[in-house]
């Protein structure tokens, strides 16, 4: 009953957010052409993306320069991405707040917060990972929520000419987080980009983002294999 009724304020503030974010009321056509309207605004080179820091990508509050970041960075090679990253969401404003909340209120153990993913499992042909949670209380660590991985193209309408990494959650969940679908792509050795939308969030038309960053740790596996 708790879980029903904060999604239902989520969606409500997902909507307002959404809908009264920009001047005027948009419609229904509109939610398809909003990622059209955001611009390359910012240009990156090999060297730029290299030396790019985590510290710097948390100062970037901009969707158009995170979506210009996005573009410019690379689909991680197969195999790339193994083991335990650090992560954390990145704050656009309003909405990046109430993505935030999701995440840490619905999306995985009551009274954790989130703070990575994990790569590199196999399951019956497909590979797969999963979220790390921290408990806010105990500080003992929680791993569930999986996802299939695999690579193909962008569902992201403006930039659909690139390939991006893409987690998809409704493969091992149903409900709310079985409409979560994440995608990532490579800035450099310590850093990857990545973009979270919802079936029931508008979609790519209204992406949270969060980096995954520094050196991975060893896979441990999903608290029920356990």
């Amino acid at each position: 009953m708790i879980k029903h009724s904060v999604f239902l304020v989520i969606s409500i503030l997902f909507a307002c957010s959404f809908l009264f974010g920009c001047s005027g009321i948009m419609t229904i056509e509109d939610l398809k052409e909003e990622l059209s309207k955001q611009v390359v605004s910012v240009s990156y080179d090999d060297d730029k993306l290299e030396k790019l820091t985590i510290d710097e990508v948390r100062k970037m509050h901009s969707k158009d320069d995170l979506f210009s970041l996005f573009y410019a960075a690379s689909v991680p090679e197969e195999d790339e991405l193994k083991g335990e990253y650090d992560a954390e969401l990145l704050d656009t404003g309003g909405f990046s707040k109430i993505f935030k909340l999701y995440i840490n209120k619905m999306f995985g153990p009551a009274d954790t917060d989130w703070t990575g993913k994990a790569f590199g499992g196999v399951e019956n042909g497909k590979e797969y990972g999963y979220n790390i949670f921290k408990s806010r209380k105990k500080g003992d660590i929680k791993r569930e929520v999986r996802f299939e991985t695999f690579t193909a193209k962008t569902t992201l309408e403006k930039i659909d000419c690139i390939e991006s990494y893409h987690l998809k959650y409704e493969t091992y969940n149903d409900g709310l987080n079985g409409g979560v679908r994440d995608e990532i792509r490579k800035i450099n050795d310590q850093l990857y980009l990545g973009i979270g939308s919802a079936s029931w969030g508008f979609g790519t038309a209204n992406p949270g983002f969060f980096v995954l960053y520094g050196k991975p740790n060893e896979w441990k596996g999903v608290d029920e294999e356990k």
